[in-house]
């Protein structure tokens, strides 16, 4: 059973091994993904269509973007084309009986390039996760996967989104 401290360790050892300032495990659910762990970013939830797990989640394997303005799932996303201009995503996906039900990842503000050791380290770092979500029930109360895009989202991703310079920072809020 993966525990809250055990998730922090993953995503502090997901952002060493590729070298990017920012890692996170976020669960898909009704609203958006939430949360589960994070490392350089001060963030709770995600709304729907400001998160990571749904532009990937067709995808059985770790996704590389070592751009994310050329490519066709993020070259829209709001943190690509606003704060925190995000140019670099790498995710694995969080699964349950082959869905995708989130992810691990980790972003930069810099484009990079992964080794194939890097890679298979994301690789077997969503493994555990996965696993570990499965045995403590996290995923069962997951609704199904929401992949529509409001276009609301992307004002209110961007009026919420804060960037510190020195030290990456998100804030994510849904206006009431």
């Amino acid at each position: 059973e993966a525990t809250g401290g055990e998730l922090e360790a993953i995503v502090a050892e997901a952002a060493r091994s590729i070298a990017a300032p920012v890692a996170f495990i976020t669960l898909l659910d009704p609203e958006g993904e939430r949360v589960l762990a994070i490392r350089g970013w001060s963030v709770t939830r995600m709304p729907a269509g400001c998160g990571f797990a749904a532009p990937i989640s067709g995808e059985k394997d770790v996704v590389v973007v070592a751009d994310t303005t050329r490519d066709s799932r993020f070259a829209s996303h709001p943190f690509v084309v606003g704060q925190p201009n995000i140019r670099f995503f790498a995710g694995a996906p969080v699964t349950e009986n082959g869905r995708v039900v989130g992810v691990l990842a980790v972003v930069d503000r810099v484009a990079h390039h992964l080794a194939a050791d890097q890679v298979t380290s994301l690789r077997l770092l969503a493994r555990q996760v996965s696993r570990g979500a499965r045995s403590n029930g996290q995923v069962a109360l997951l609704a199904p996967l929401r992949t529509q895009a409001y276009p609301w989202l992307e004002c209110v991703c961007q009026r919420f989104l804060n960037m510190d310079n020195d030290r990456p920072a998100l804030s994510v809020g849904v206006a009431s």
